[in-house]
């Protein structure tokens, strides 16, 4: 009774914090799609894409790795006959 109370009390107050923010309209023009393609047309003339294919992925190929292997790390930390 005191805990739902208490709970309704944050609700509340939540709920009026919320009203006097302004509402949002956010619309999406019409004619974006035709803006990206001519924006990855542009974008392709000056990088050739199949030049620079094995660097991106070689890049990030080796991003992953150091992610993954920073994950294995620190599990590892956690196993009590395996950490430093």
């Amino acid at each position: 009774m005191i805990t739902s109370t208490i709970l309704n009390f944050f609700i509340y107050l939540f709920n009026g914090i919320l009203s006097v923010l302004p509402s949002i309209n956010l619309e999406i023009p019409e004619n974006i799609v035709n803006t990206i393609c001519d924006f990855c047309s542009a974008a392709a003339y000056f990088l050739p894409i199949k030049a620079l294919a094995p660097i991106i992925g070689f890049s990030l190929g080796f991003l992953l790795f150091r992610f993954v292997w920073a994950i294995v790390l620190r599990v590892k930390s956690f196993i009590p006959t395996m950490g430093d």
